[in-house]
């Protein structure tokens, strides 16, 4: 009977073992949306350009802050396999923002811009 307690608190270990294991991935050599993305912010004056592409749609966001630290504009540019787009610094207050592209937690790029 001690054999069977001792046989049953084993299984239970290891299947608790394998459930705390991160999934396994079937192609471990596929890479991940994320590196698959090219990108390049521009600036001239009071226009930021950019140009990106994201052949397997990774989530990617282009995110502009003010002055203060407020979020100023997000733009969700997942579903875009390629794409340009710009942002219009001319009508907002002078001081420095700062204007990131993400792809999740990872912070791809980011550039200051100084408007006086």
């Amino acid at each position: 009977m001690k054999k069977l307690q001792v046989l049953i608190v084993l299984s239970l270990i290891s299947l608790q073992a394998l459930a705390t294991q991160p999934p396994f991935k079937s192609m471990p050599d596929m890479p991940l949306p994320v590196q698959m993305l090219q990108w390049d912010l521009m600036s001239s004056d009071e226009l930021l350009i950019v140009n990106y592409i994201n052949p397997l749609e990774a989530d990617l966001y282009f995110k502009v802050t003010g002055p203060q630290g407020y979020v100023i504009h997000v733009q969700d540019l997942s579903d875009v396999k390629r794409s340009n787009i710009g942002f219009h610094f001319k009508d907002l207050a002078a001081g420095e923002y700062t204007v990131q592209l993400e792809s999740g937690d990872i912070i791809l790029d980011t550039k200051k811009i100084v408007l006086e």
